[in-house]
């Protein structure tokens, strides 16, 4: 309603006038206009004005108002919110976690009948290894703690700017992989300044120094890059929550982590006596170690997925769609700098060995750890007197070649995978979860790491087995993306970039895999099937007398790593998550 005087707009039921003070007189309720009729304003008649009003009255301007047009109303909002609470969310996890236990502890015992003439030794208890499980459980738990506090450094910065100053601190980090990384301390802090010892025991608390810092750097810079990627509002919360739910998607390969730098530091862990129970066939103890193995992996899992939904609020996964926003430009310099430096790298890797002269396989013991630059070759030569230049050539273009096999078939699984989980719901896609669980995030550890390491896939191993247990993200991303754009999101739902992304991430968990499993010797490779790990592996063993034969392969590791993972920090800051408030 209007004031008469004034032409102010009133609220209906008001008695006086706001501006001008006067009374307003009493009106009938206001009728529906008719169809398609425009309401016309009409003045009221003039009410009686009382002589203590008159002056206020006369200041005030007597001409009407136009009348406001009624507001748009905005479009309704779309609420991004969790799909399921936090407690049915925990309950969830825990019925995964308990049929991938039941799986795994069932695959580690039939593995001793799949070896019935190879398989030696008897049945262990588990309480025996009592001892040696706890380093193992040291060195894993401590570095993630470690990692954890200082992830949360990547929370501060507010802008895109500082958020790319943290992601390419997280891509150094995480190209610093546990073997390269380990030898590297060892040359630097155990032969050539002789500050911490190798062996553990003999080293005391002091040998936890350097397996420790090995796993925490590559760590924190993987659950740092999570934390910038995923973490939104409120701040330090989700940051933690994407950070946790990365470590438990991923706890297999930490865990395998774990057993690598077991047998570099030579601890006494349960790792390192898997690795050994394996290399002599005796299966049946390695069913008992995969038994430990089993429980480690998926308690650790089952608990950071606590610790994900209580900080996240729920389901971590089901909490944002990836967006692009084509105006934001902060993350062009870090795209284009791993574009350039990943294909550099391939392009080497194809291309570097048509040009080595030597043969990789051509031993000669007369001329095994020549310095560099003598006798022609310009890196020198390893422990078997072959040409490092040559050998580290072929071995790049072995490795991305196995790594690229591994990534196709993870692209398949996680395709298939993905369309499945976006498309079915209820039950169905419940069922799709738990099978992701399973065998997307790690296929029990026991069933597809216990028989390629035992040696069962010969030939097959180095081509899958990394690519069927590194799907579980790619089919995450095409998921997601799937429901956003079938629930008609408000923005532009991402879907290439996001896959980009996790295809590259499974490159290079290709990479680490294979590399570490070649260095332990557990692909069953011949002289001809080289890789950086047999480098790494051949210069370990000079290590002490010649520091740059390991050295050499190790920073041809990180190199490629690096690469990759700046390419993977660039597709991380040009996607673009939307905060609760912004939907």
């Amino acid at each position: 309603m209007f004031c008469p005087n004034c032409g102010k707009m009133l609220p209906d039921g008001a008695k006086f006038c706001t501006e001008c003070g006067n009374p307003l007189p009493e009106r009938p309720a206001p009728q529906a206009p008719e169809p398609q009729q425009t309401p016309v304003y009409q003045p009221q008649p003039q009410p009686q004005v009382y002589p203590s009003q008159l002056q206020t009255c006369q200041t005030q301007p007597q001409a009407p108002q136009p009348v406001p047009s009624e507001p748009e109303q905005p479009a309704p909002e779309r609420k991004l919110t969790f799909r399921d609470g936090r407690g049915k969310y925990i309950l969830k996890r825990l019925i995964f976690c308990v049929a991938a236990i039941i799986i795994g502890i069932g695959a580690a015992l039939v593995l001793p009948s799949l070896f019935p003439k190879g398989a030696r030794g008897s049945s262990v208890p588990l309480t025996r290894y009592l001892q040696r499980f706890w380093i193992t459980l040291g060195l894993t738990v401590i570095p993630l703690l470690i990692s954890s506090f200082l992830t949360m450094l990547a929370c501060i910065p507010k802008s895109n700017g500082g958020k790319n100053v943290f992601r390419m601190l997280s891509a150094v980090l995480r190209s610093l992989t546990p073997l390269a990384f380990a030898f590297l301390l060892i040359v630097i802090l155990a032969v050539q300044l002789k500050l911490l010892p190798v062996n553990a025991m003999t080293g005391g608390v002091r040998w936890w120094v350097m397996p420790v810092l090995t796993l925490t750097l590559p760590l924190t810079g993987f659950m740092m890059n999570a934390a910038v990627t995923n973490g939104h509002e409120p701040r330090f919360g989700a940051s933690l929550g994407a950070s946790a739910s990365w470590a438990a998607d991923h706890m297999p390969a930490i865990v395998g982590a774990v057993i690598l730098v077991e047998c570099v530091f030579s601890a006494r862990g349960i790792g390192m006596l898997m690795i050994n129970s394996i290399m002599q066939y005796a299966m049946k103890m390695t069913a008992s170690l995969l038994i430990l193995f089993v429980l480690l992996v998926y308690f650790l899992k089952f608990l950071l997925d606590i610790i994900a939904a209580l900080a996240s609020g729920g389901d971590p996964s089901e909490l944002v769609f990836g967006t692009r926003k084509k105006e934001d430009k902060s993350g062009n310099f870090l795209l284009v700098l791993g574009i350039i430096c990943a294909g550099s790298v391939l392009l080497a890797a194809f291309f570097l060995p048509l040009f080595m002269s030597g043969d990789p396989a051509k031993m000669n013991v007369a001329e095994k750890l020549l310095p560099p630059g003598t006798a022609g070759h310009i890196l020198g030569t390893d422990m078997y007197g072959r040409d490092l230049l040559s050998v580290i050539a072929h071995s790049l273009r072995t490795t991305v070649l196995l790594s690229l096999s591994n990534t196709i078939v993870a692209c398949v699984l996680g395709i298939g995978f993905g369309v499945l989980t976006g498309f079915l719901k209820g039950f169905f896609s419940e069922i799709f979860k738990c099978v992701r669980y399973v065998f997307g995030f790690g296929v029990p550890f026991a069933m597809i790491l216990g028989l390629s390491l035992g040696g069962l896939l010969y030939g097959l191993a180095p081509y899958v087995v990394i690519g069927l247990f590194s799907w579980g993200g790619i089919a995450e991303r095409i998921g997601t993306g799937i429901k956003a754009k079938k629930a008609a999101a408000p923005v532009k739902t991402a879907l290439v970039l996001p896959v980009l992304e996790q295809i590259v991430h499974v490159f290079t968990a290709a990479v680490f895999g294979l590399t570490g499993m070649s260095f332990l010797g557990l692909l069953r490779e011949n002289t001809a099937f080289q890789t950086i790990g047999r480098d790494i592996s051949a210069g370990a063993a000079a290590v002490s007398a010649r520091g740059y034969a390991v050295l050499i392969p190790a920073a041809a590791l990180m190199i490629l790593l690096l690469s990759f993972f700046l390419l993977h920090a660039g597709l991380s800051a040009k996607e673009r998550y939307l905060k609760e408030e912004e939907q």
